[in-house]
């Protein structure tokens, strides 16, 4: 298994949510809230993550091993959908200037769940946190026949831990002293590449080219002037020209919608959502665009290479200005001169 050691953990899974989730991207920042809660409030720091195309859960390792919990039956409820999974093992060992430091290991999802399945136990506490901050241990059979009672008694509670102490410590060393046996280093980088390969590869296409978008996202690309593409199994390239085209789409259809990498950075100063962490154009393309000015209206020839790059340089005024916004420049002839037709 591939393992990502000393690493900002918060980083690493933020590039997978990226790259991995279209839809309620905004779950990411609960696992955060979970990643903080392992230093803070003296929670397990041993976690297991994963990112789907809809979202992303984060619990804790030991949940996930013990029934009846909303984290057994959620990691293992998504095995139909494998191929859009990609889940990780957390231990945090830090957490500075508010980030998370520590290793993941990155799991083959379909595994791990046959053997979350083999040695998952029957909880025989049930530790309850109630609104107020105090804590009350019961035994499983009672607080899951006597929830209502235990709420007029004691009052609302705002979460619920399972646990079978003796057992489970005995499991989780052994899982732990297996799996740090199991795992080789590897550079995150080319594992992210990889990941973006797979995806384009199942329909025949290379990842450099293209980065995948969710409708919402391609239609507002689309809006904006920037290319957008349809990508499907044995079909060619398609660019979309009318949305109404591909806008009804069934989901989860094998279809991807990309627009070309090059893009990419046109898209991430566009989109609203997405903090401005970079300028738009590079200094060279600054320097480029100072010469188009300067010489315009010289004698000048340039070369394909030059034309292609200032081509590009085009595509994104045209979008920053927006299509149909652009004044229209009329030169009057000079005196003396006749207009041309």
């Amino acid at each position: 298994m591939k393992a990502f050691i000393d690493v900002d953990i918060q980083e690493c899974l933020r590039r997978v949510v990226e790259e991995n989730t279209l839809y309620y991207k905004t779950d990411f920042e609960y696992d955060i809230g979970k990643l903080k809660n392992t230093v803070f409030f003296h929670s397990p720091k041993n976690l297991l993550w994963f990112s789907r195309e809809s979202g992303t859960h984060c619990f804790d390792e030991r949940q996930v091993y013990l029934t009846p919990t909303y984290a057994n039956h959620t990691w293992l409820y998504y095995q139909k959908n494998a191929e859009e999974i990609k889940a990780f093992y957390i231990e945090v060992s830090d957490f500075k200037e508010g980030r998370a430091l520590g290793s993941l290991v990155a799991l083959d999802y379909p595994s791990h769940c046959e053997q979350v399945k083999e040695f998952m136990q029957p909880a025989q506490t049930a530790i309850v946190t109630f609104i107020d901050g105090f804590k009350r241990t019961f035994d499983v059979g009672e607080f899951e026949e006597n929830r209502d009672a235990i709420q007029y008694k004691y009052g609302p509670y705002s979460s619920v831990e399972y646990d079978r102490p003796y057992d489970l410590n005995n499991l989780m060393y052994h899982i732990h002293y297996r799996l740090k046996h199991d795992i080789k280093p590897y550079d995150f980088d080319r594992f992210m590449e990889e990941m973006r390969q797979e995806r384009f590869e199942r329909v025949g296409y290379h990842g450099n080219d293209y980065v995948w978008l969710s409708p919402y996202d391609a239609h507002a690309c689309h809006k904006i002037g920037l290319p957008v593409f349809l990508l499907h199994q044995d079909e060619p390239l398609h660019a979309i020209c009318n949305w109404d085209e591909v806008a009804n789409l069934r989901y989860k259809s094998g279809h991807l919608l990309a627009i070309r990498r090059q893009d990419k950075p046109v898209w991430e100063y566009i989109n609203p959502e997405r903090p401005k962490s970079e300028p738009l154009f590079t200094q060279k393309e600054l320097s480029s665009l100072y010469w188009c000015v300067s010489n315009a209206g010289k004698d000048q020839d340039i070369t394909p290479e030059e034309n292609q790059h200032l081509q590009g340089l085009l595509g994104k005024l045209n979008v920053i200005i927006g299509a149909g916004e652009k004044e229209v420049i009329v030169v009057e002839p000079e005196q003396g001169q006749e207009p041309e037709p």
